[in-house]
């Protein structure tokens, strides 16, 4: 009978794949019956044939096998060696994608039998390219970054570019509402496609005149009424749009009297105020509608022509005001009431015999002026006093005619205190 069993081990490294005979050697080397049952006790790393005793390496480790003989046994411990991967292939070397898309590497091992043929994907720049586990690429913004797959000891690289998607149109959205002059409106411009890397915009406008709008806010002003030009432009595209910008028409027109009443000769003075104060166009045009009477000047200095009636308008835009104006006839003064300074002081007085009390019973009043050398004539004062003053640089100027009128006051006349 047997007395031992031993197990050859061979001297070569077994790999994952393998197949080797084991030899089992029997002592005493007379005995009776050879015959080897073999047996692993690890079949995950090595299966072998009971009776053959070809092993096969299934996965690294340590393979534990038995040769039993009659009823004696040896035991080895075999070590199965992974196949180690030489090198690593990518799909490719170099790729390009825009940002926001994505692309897929795969990894081809060599040799075909490598044992562990799982890898570790990496990105060196995962702020512009991502990579998954399946070797699927992200791009995350612009610029370049290596991924690099690892099997084993070895490595392969592709280099990834990451471009920017670029703008295709611009689109000017323009406001429902009306804009007038004055206003202000932050304007929108729609980017397409919708993922566009960069959508910042610069505004223009062609038309500064018509409205001026902020090159980085887009905020629009309106300067004047007409059509304003305006342009977005992302990268190298661009969208136009035009703006009406309308004007602030006056809703009303209120004149400094509704009611004016002059001597022939004389001159009035109108002032307009136009609402609302933001009005676009303040102008007014003045118009007399009985120039035979009364003109107007265009900047609202009326002149009395002659006895009678005339309304004076004033129009700003669609609106309008009006101010009646009555023209009176100078009255006829009694030459006996007439009288000049006296050039001896700085007060004129009326030289009448009529008392104060009757003066005033009988309605007269006084009018006190001077002609100058170029024949105009300047109303001093205008009352029911019979002196007036005047000042040292009129009263002493020799070219000046100096007079004063005593006029009646009738019920069908009214007295105008300034020119």
């Amino acid at each position: 009978l047997a007395t031992t069993v031993t197990i050859e081990v061979p001297d070569n490294e077994i790999y994952v794949g393998e197949r080797v005979i084991l030899t089992a050697v029997v002592a005493p080397d007379n005995t009776t019956d050879k015959k080897v049952v073999w047996e692993s006790a690890t079949s995950e790393i090595a299966t072998i044939d009971a009776q053959t005793g070809e092993l096969t390496a299934i996965a690294p480790g340590e393979a534990r096998i038995t040769a039993t003989c009659g009823q004696v046994s040896g035991t080895a411990t075999i070590t199965v060696r992974p196949i180690l991967a030489t090198s690593v292939t990518l799909s490719a070397e170099d790729m390009t994608l825009l940002v926001g898309q994505t692309g897929k590497l795969t990894a081809t091992i060599s040799p075909e039998n490598t044992t562990d043929k799982s890898v570790v994907w990496k990105s060196n720049k995962e702020e512009i390219a991502k990579v998954a586990a399946d070797g699927t690429v992200t791009a995350v913004s612009v610029g370049t970054a290596n991924i690099t797959v690892t099997c084993g000891t070895v490595t392969a690289t592709c280099k990834v570019t990451v471009n920017p998607v670029l703008a295709t149109t611009v689109t000017i959205e323009v406001p429902d509402n009306e804009i007038y002059v004055g206003e202000k409106v932050i304007l929108t411009a729609v980017v397409a496609p919708d993922n566009t890397t960069d959508k910042k915009v610069v505004w223009e406008s062609a038309t500064s005149e018509i409205a001026t709008i902020d090159a980085q806010t887009g905020e629009l002003t309106a300067i004047a009424p007409g059509e304003a030009r305006i342009t977005a432009t992302c990268g190298q595209v661009s969208g136009t749009a035009t703006i009406t910008v309308k004007p602030i028409l006056a809703t009303s027109v209120t004149l400094s009297a509704e009611d004016m009443t002059l001597l022939v000769g004389q001159t009035g003075k109108l002032t307009a105020i136009v609402a609302p104060d933001n009005t676009t166009d303040k102008n007014i045009v003045w118009k007399s509608d009985n120039e035979t009477v009364v003109t107007v000047s265009e900047v609202g200095t009326v002149v009395a022509l002659k006895a009678g009636s005339a309304n004076i308008i004033a129009k700003c835009g669609n609106v309008q005001a009006n101010c009646k104006i009555t023209v009176n006839a100078r009255p006829e003064t009694p030459l006996q009431y007439v009288r000049k300074g006296d050039g001896t002081s700085l007060t004129f007085v009326v030289m009448m015999s009529l008392p104060d009390t009757e003066l005033a019973e009988q309605g007269y009043r006084f009018v006190y002026g001077y002609t100058d050398q170029q024949g105009s004539d300047y109303i001093i004062a205008n009352s029911q006093l019979r002196y007036c003053h005047t000042n040292a640089q009129i009263y002493n100027n020799s070219s000046n005619d100096f007079w004063v009128y005593a006029y009646w006051v009738t019920e069908s006349s009214s007295l105008v205190t300034s020119l």
